[in-house]
């Protein structure tokens, strides 16, 4: 029951999470479960399909929060020129 509760907190977190950055509604799957012999839910069965779009979804939830927490941060940002030209003179 812990694990159902935790597994609709992550989802929940992650639905909030994604409307309020892209705009987007959450993506639909549908998922089969496995029972044991007490009848509780003991895994999962998803199409190919449905797996690459979570995860596809959790990496750019993921991509999302580090930009979110560096843009907070005041760090030095420096151009691609400058980059190079720092690159070259550690060469010489």
């Amino acid at each position: 029951m812990l694990k159902d509760y935790a597994t609709n907190v992550i989802v929940n977190k992650l639905k909030v999470g994604f409307k309020a950055v892209k705009g987007r509604d959450m993506i639909k799957v549908k998922p089969r479960f496995i029972y044991d012999e007490e009848g509780e839910k003991t895994g999962i069965l998803l199409t190919l399909r449905d797996f690459e779009r979570i995860v596809e979804e959790l990496e750019d939830f993921y991509d999302y929060e580090i930009v979110k927490k560096r843009s907070k941060k005041k760090e030095k940002t420096f151009t691609p020129e400058q980059v190079m030209a720092e690159i070259l003179e550690k060469r010489r």
